[in-house]
């Protein structure tokens, strides 16, 4: 027999082998999926950009009395000893009584190390609270208020202060990436 004794029309055989040939994606998921996919990916890229750019305070914290000395009244602050990054220009921040928090900055700060025992002495008036305060050697630095008239209601006081001493990025803090951002400045 020949090809012209086949039931179908060559036209219908034509088009039924183009189909065939033509290669067929699988579809993996539905459209809409699609575009949910492409959105979650773009707020994933813009999150991550947030996190590298966005900066958070890094803090010393240490111990903090309100003291009058040559005249002034300033804040005397201990830090640990190992809080070399500590100079002066910094902002300190403490809460007071009033459950407010006072930022005071940083006017001078020790260079040396000193004992307990040194720092008792530079401040007689205060030997009771700083035996407490004090019981290693420690840093010291001295600020002033920015608000006068708390000077005198604090004065004698102990506070706990935080000091900034830099900052670093948001991704750093991220577990497994922390390490190879670093991102502190």
């Amino acid at each position: 027999m020949s090809d012209s004794s086949t039931i179908f029309r060559q036209e219908a055989v034509d088009r039924y082998n183009e189909r065939r040939e033509q290669q067929v994606l699988p579809r993996y998921i539905r459209p809409k999926m699609f575009l949910f996919f492409w959105v979650l990916v773009g707020l994933l890229v813009t999150g991550f950009c947030a996190a590298w750019f966005a900066q958070l305070p890094i803090y010393v914290t240490g111990q903090g009395i309100v003291v009058a000395a040559d005249g002034e009244i300033d804040m005397l602050i201990i830090t640990p000893a190992n809080t070399e990054q500590l100079t002066a220009d910094y902002t300190v921040w403490f809460t007071g009584i009033d459950a407010e928090r006072h930022a005071s900055e940083i006017l001078t700060v020790e260079t040396a190390v000193q004992s307990p025992y040194t720092i008792q002495s530079a401040y007689p008036n205060y030997v009771s609270i700083l035996s407490t305060m004090v019981q290693q050697p420690s840093r010291v630095a001295t600020a002033t208020f920015d608000d006068a008239s708390l000077d005198a209601l604090y004065l004698g006081s102990q506070h706990q202060v935080e000091i900034e001493v830099g900052s670093q990025r948001l991704i750093a803090m991220v577990p497994f990436i922390g390490r190879f951002v670093g991102g502190q400045s």
